[in-house]
């Protein structure tokens, strides 16, 4: 159509710069709309293979059954072997000489052991056990950890 009006025009030389314009922009038209559509799919492509990842993932999820989270198990304490224990640790100590350093952090130990586990009473004979230098308590504290080792026979 726009050749036959340049034609009855005669073809005047704006009306063929606006013909070749028209015919330009529809020809990048043609071509760089698809282009640009192509790139914004490969840009979005990703997050839609995530996105259908994850719609997948929570169907999978919504069909297993309802099951409470397990309770972690409370780990049972034996006091009496603990205590059996610290008193090693501690004869150990004894042995090598090194009582005096680690008698605090031991008698320490065995407060919060009892203070957990055991009974107030327990608790409060050991640290309340012996009186006058640090051997005289450490041994009222072994003497009171003795007789608690001798009342937990189970």
């Amino acid at each position: 159509m726009s050749v036959v009006v340049l034609l009855a025009a005669g073809f005047p030389h704006d009306a063929v710069v606006v013909g070749i314009t028209i015919g330009g922009a529809a020809l990048a038209a043609a071509v760089i709309v698809p282009a640009v559509e192509l790139w914004w799919c490969w840009l979005q492509a990703p997050m839609r293979l995530l996105t259908e990842d994850v719609i997948a993932i929570r169907e999978r999820v919504e069909q297993l059954p309802d099951q409470a989270p397990a309770k972690p198990t409370e780990k049972s304490v034996n006091v009496r072997l603990a205590l059996i224990n610290q008193k090693q640790v501690m004869l150990a100590a004894g042995a090598e000489g090194a009582a005096d350093q680690i008698a605090y952090t031991w008698g320490r130990d065995i407060a919060t052991l009892l203070t957990e586990h055991g009974t107030p009473s327990e608790a409060e004979r050991f640290m309340t056990a012996g009186t006058g230098t640090n051997l005289d308590r450490l041994s009222a504290r072994l003497a009171v950890l003795d007789e608690l080792i001798a009342e937990r026979r189970v």
